[in-house]
């Protein structure tokens, strides 16, 4: 509180220098003490409502710091858990050793490979049965790990065996499968003919015959290959399957 003398500054005056600020009392000559008191006790109001309303504040963003703290946690336990049901998900789905789509996972798409093929007449697939030529003795003569290695890198190998040439195969709609054991099984979604599910078949088996680097051995196998073509004829997976294998 400011009580000064005479002065022969205007308000405007005062106002340019020190602003419009509710900081400030400037109290002009005359005036009297009733006048200074109601001034005096409504700024120590507003001073103590104002020190409260901080204090609230303060209490406020602690607040909305413990629940973000808390969000935080429960985003991530929330994101954790996605995380485990996909993985999960993808555990009953996938081969372990290979990481390849498993038996159940194949049986879904050969279903809508049949369905579609039972609504349209031009639609086919085709279903490749691999077998690894006496794959018994290599795990009889070399050891079971040496066995799954050879799995794993024939897993490896097989996506470059569906690339596309000539329009054969549409490699995002095929799938290839670890039947089980030395079996794989491959459909191809949407072939124009017989030709192209054999011309895969080649390619498999000359892509398959080249040596494997398995550790310190150097592995050589052969593959043998069955084809079903798939028609509107088959209602069940396993029919065709039977047929492949």
């Amino acid at each position: 509180v400011i009580c000064t003398a005479h002065t022969d500054c205007s308000w405007e005056q005062i106002t340019e220098r020190f602003g419009h600020t509710d900081n400030l009392l400037i109290l002009k000559k005359p005036f009297d003490s009733l006048e200074v008191q109601q001034l005096a006790c409504a700024m120590t109001h507003k001073w103590n409502v104002s020190q409260k309303l901080k204090a609230h504040t303060a209490s406020l963003n602690e607040a909305i710091k413990g629940l973000q703290s808390s969000n935080n946690r429960l985003q991530h336990e929330i994101a954790e858990r996605r995380k485990a049901e996909d993985q999960m998900r993808h555990n009953a789905l996938h081969d372990t050793l290979t990481e390849l789509p498993n038996r159940a996972l194949l049986v879904q798409r050969l279903e809508r490979c049949i369905a579609r093929a039972k609504r349209h007449d031009d639609y086919l697939y085709a279903v490749l049965f691999l077998d690894v030529d006496n794959f018994k003795i290599i795990n009889d003569s070399l050891g079971h790990r040496t066995g799954d290695l050879l799995l794993h890198g024939i897993a490896k190998r097989l996506p470059s065996t569906l690339r596309s040439l000539d329009s054969t195969t549409r490699p995002t709609d095929d799938t290839m499968a670890r039947f089980g054991g030395d079996e794989f099984v491959v459909l191809l979604d949407g072939i124009r003919n017989a030709q192209d599910a054999t011309t895969v078949a080649d390619r498999i088996t000359r892509v398959l015959a080249e040596p494997f680097e398995l550790g310190d051995k150097q592995v050589k196998v052969t593959v043998s290959v069955g084809i079903a073509i798939g028609t509107n004829t088959y209602d069940e997976p396993g029919d065709i399957l039977r047929d492949a294998d």
